[in-house]
């Protein structure tokens, strides 16, 4: 019997060493490294590899700002103080904001809404999330970056679509990390057995759980309290990727389970598009104004989830963040100690000085709504630079800091690209020419209509002044998503920044109002990147000459 034993464990190891040399000599697999994700086309982003998280985002990335750590917009470097309550917000692209600028980002509109209502401290919303991400990435990027701030709050937005997506290289997130983490490379053998796996996605669902509860008791350690969104996705998305659904409801699960508050988003988002109907939810190719597409949410869907999260937020508020609701400590100045030099153009990242007391003292620097990224030049002086999506038009600039918002009394008035048009004849037609001034080369609109607003309507690109004949938006939904008229012409602005065209005039018509729109991303890629960051010109009255 022993004879046996020994003859098959001899055996054994012959044919293993026997594998492991034949895969040897044909290179399978391929050597290992930094795993790709090409269903994504992650390296188009701009990304450089991570061995900790597999990939974050360059610096010098072609779409968006981000710091050394690949996270976006404004990273706190200070400690977390009893003046200051931090958030962290963890997820995929969906909390990145793909399709969506910084400031429309549900943590940003988190930030604002909870500033405003803390005047004696600093509120920070940090963006724990990487496109393409999964939960697996996220909760190491949580542990590695996020901790280390000490968050007072950490949102989990988790599940939303790539943990459910095919695995990269043969391998799930987990064993691709572990291979990682072990340095050295497995044995070939092992290697080509991991990928006969029968799990197919890159975080299975009983993976995507631990980690869903590894990132809660995490956060539990460090006293952060915790909400939880279950993510909201498309119809066709659900119709092409039905396991979206136990991922959803994973999350709903472990939420009550841990006796946690969690925002159910594909909830909220079926609620509204029932309160506001088919006319304004139902587009073309299953498109909806509440996603920029199958998983993303658009401006409007972060606003849903924002609100929805303050609500979470104000019912279950820890005693720090009551103490900052109440707390009125002195301020490091008043709004007439401080100037504003320089002016603005918008779709320009202009730049503007403001002259005052103690800069260092300064956080950040908000223009309206927007994160203008400063530096401070002497103990009197920083310079703000405004982001290109700022909108034209009076802006109020508040200097953040640890001891309350300062708002400056004079506002930032952000000059709009000119708009100039006469009406004229070639021939027996009547026509008008337009003549657009601003950016160069930038896509470029022109709406016309017979009356003019008495209150021009907000739209994410400034304040449009045209009636349109058809309703703009739902009643009681100021939030969602402008409808604009029909272009009258459309073009693109010289290497000077102006465009000009000569249309018809429209018949029995004698005066018309014209109103036109620049758009900043210029390719179909950095839309869907960064959102149509845009802006209207000013609103012009044309009659036809006598």
């Amino acid at each position: 019997m022993k004879s046996r034993l020994l003859v098959v464990t001899i055996a054994t190891t012959i044919a293993i060493v026997l594998c492991e040399g034949l895969l040897w000599i044909l290179g399978i697999p391929a050597a290992q490294g930094v795993p790709g994700f090409s269903g994504a086309q992650i390296r188009d982003l701009g990304v450089v590899e991570d061995r900790d998280v597999f990939w974050r985002l360059a610096p010098d990335n072609p779409y968006w700002s981000v710091d050394a750590s690949g996270l976006r917009g404004f990273v706190p470097t200070a400690e977390n103080t009893s003046e200051t309550y931090r958030i962290a917000c963890c997820g995929d692209s969906c909390t990145f904001g793909i399709g969506v600028t910084y400031e429309q980002t549900y943590g940003q509109h988190l930030e604002r809404t909870l500033q405003a209502e803390v005047q004696g401290g600093l509120v920070e919303a940090v963006l724990c999330a990487t496109p393409a991400f999964s939960s697996h990435q996220t909760r190491r990027l949580y542990e590695r970056d996020l901790v280390p701030l000490e968050p007072d709050l950490t949102v989990l937005y988790l599940g939303a679509w790539n943990d459910y997506q095919p695995k990269m290289e043969g391998a799930t997130d987990r064993q691709l990390a572990q291979r990682l983490d072990e340095g050295e490379p497995l044995p070939r053998t092992a290697r080509v057995l991991s990928r006969l796996s029968f799990e197919d996605q890159r975080v299975p669902l009983e993976d995507f759980r631990t980690n869903l509860v590894a990132m809660i008791d995490r956060a539990k350690e460090i006293d952060s309290a915790i909400v939880l969104i279950v993510p909201p996705v498309r119809a066709d998305t659900v119709r092409a990727h039905p396991i979206c659904l136990e991922y959803q409801a994973a999350v709903r699960a472990i939420a009550k389970r841990k006796g946690l508050p969690f925002v159910d988003g594909p909830e909220i988002f079926a609620a509204c598009e029932s309160a506001v109907g088919p006319e304004w939810t139902e587009q073309p190719n299953d498109g909806s104004p509440l996603f920029v597409d199958g998983a993303h949410p658009s401006p409007f869907g972060h606003w849903l989830l924002a609100e929805a999260l303050l609500a979470q937020v104000r019912i279950h508020a820890d005693e720090k963040l009551l103490a900052l609701f109440d707390s009125t400590p002195p301020k490091p100045g008043t709004g007439d100690d401080y100037e504003i030099e320089g002016g603005a153009n918008a779709l320009h990242s202009s730049e503007i000085r403001i002259v005052g007391p103690d800069p260092s003292a300064v956080s950040r620097v908000r223009i309206g709504e927007l994160w203008a990224p400063h530096r401070i030049v002497d103990d009197r002086q920083l310079v703000a630079t405004l982001p290109d999506s700022v909108r034209p038009g009076p802006h109020p600039v508040t200097l953040l800091t640890r001891r309350g918002p300062v708002r400056i009394d004079a506002a930032l008035d952000v000059r709009p690209p000119t708009l100039e048009a006469t009406a004229g004849r070639q021939g027996d037609r009547r026509t008008i020419t337009i003549t657009t001034r601003g950016t160069a080369n930038r896509q470029t609109g022109i709406y016309l209509s017979t009356s003019r607003l008495e209150q021009p309507d907000w739209t994410v690109h400034g304040r449009f002044e045209l009636a349109s004949e058809a309703p703009t938006r739902p009643d009681g939904y100021d939030r969602f998503p402008y409808r604009f008229p029909p272009l009258a012409a459309h073009g693109a602005t010289d290497s000077k920044g102006t465009w000009t065209t000569t249309i018809p005039w429209p018949s029995d018509v004698e005066e018309l109002f014209v109103q036109g729109f620049l758009l900043m991303t210029t390719t179909r890629e950095e839309q869907s990147a960064r959102g149509p960051i845009g802006t209207v010109t000013n609103a012009v009255r044309v009659r036809l000459p006598q």
